[in-house]
């Protein structure tokens, strides 16, 4: 059936449809990836729900004009499509529209689902780079879960919906406080707040089906390794927090699981080499931590997503592993 006609225009401008609008169960399922995940590119929605790019960028283009997705322009603030603008997957948000529809199906304010505004007031192009990184980390995971026989994808949602208590603000869903003691003469426990970047779990299918849990670093080297102060953001910071809530039991209390890993992906061995050496100093007998998994991020394509399931993950104490032993 022949679409009707869209009048050309800048690609960040909404024109009233022809013919009435009818969302299919595939519509709605790209809109929950595009929920999930806060923007998607068109390529990581076409991995997600399959068929030919071409078809789902038509589709995708139908959602926008109908307000079911946003195309931020802040977008156009990433560097590496400042100069060429056309030329690039188009980055997609939550729109008014599928913001209604979440919001009623979830149970959820709207404000909590709809951000449109929000996408609007960016005002860098960092935030949309961070952001895609983490959900293109965790399409490769979802796709390598569907091509495996053995395990099955566990959701963030799933794993927030487990939370005893939820945070007040919608976006620390996953974070957690845990008090640290680092000296014997120590007047008082030092706060340390962690919010991972996402989290996951792999439920093994078969016998004995037991369940693995991660949390997800991106980092882009933005962050400094180490401070002078441990009043200031540092990736050290991050580990000692991670670490002490495993010893803590933080995470049961919080999410109702004993033991998870924290993944992180990065730019360089060369600063991974660097966070195992922090990650010694953290552990009580200076081997390292195998809590902590570090992989490069270029190790990873979309085309291959059962690379993260392979032998390309470093541990804290350096050895080669696959997130599945």
């Amino acid at each position: 059936m022949p679409q009707p006609h869209l009048p050309r225009r800048t690609r960040y401008e909404r024109v009233a449809l022809s013919a009435p609008f009818k969302v299919t169960d595939r519509d709605l399922e790209i809109v929950h990836y595009v929920y999930q995940h806060r923007f998607l590119t068109s390529e990581q929605i076409a991995a997600l729900i399959g068929g030919s790019q071409q078809g789902v960028t038509r589709r995708l283009n139908r959602l926008f004009h109908a307000g079911w997705l946003d195309r931020p322009r802040g977008q156009l603030l990433i560097p590496d499509r400042m100069d060429n603008r056309c030329n690039h997957a188009m980055i997609y948000a939550l729109g008014h529209n599928g913001a209604k529809y979440l919001s009623g199906k979830l149970d959820l304010p709207l404000s909590t689902v709809n951000w449109t505004s929000k996408n609007s007031a960016l005002k860098n192009g960092f935030f949309f780079e961070h952001t895609l990184l983490v959900a293109e980390f965790m399409v490769m995971v979802r796709l390598a879960c569907r091509n495996s026989k053995d395990f099955e994808f566990i959701s963030q949602e799933e794993i927030v919906n487990r939370r005893r208590e939820l945070p007040a603000a919608p976006a620390k869903e996953l974070g957690f406080e845990v008090k640290v003691m680092l000296y014997e003469n120590q007047r008082k426990p030092l706060t340390v707040s962690v919010v991972p970047d996402a989290a996951f779990g792999l439920r093994r299918l078969g016998g004995a089906k037991a369940e693995m849990f991660f949390f997800l670093e991106a980092d882009r080297a933005t962050m400094p390794i180490r401070r002078t102060s441990l009043q200031r953001s540092s990736f050290y910071k991050k580990m000692l927090g991670y670490y002490h809530a495993w010893k803590s039991g933080t995470w049961e209390t919080s999410f109702d699981f004993k033991h998870a890993r924290v993944m992180t992906i990065t730019t360089s061995l060369e600063r991974i080499e660097n966070m195992v050496s922090m990650g010694r100093e953290i552990d009580p007998w200076k081997k390292g931590l195998g809590m902590f998994l570090f992989a490069p991020m270029k190790q990873f394509n979309l085309q291959r997503p059962e690379q993260v399931f392979e032998y390309l993950w470093i541990t804290g104490n350096g050895k080669k592993v696959r997130i599945l032993d």
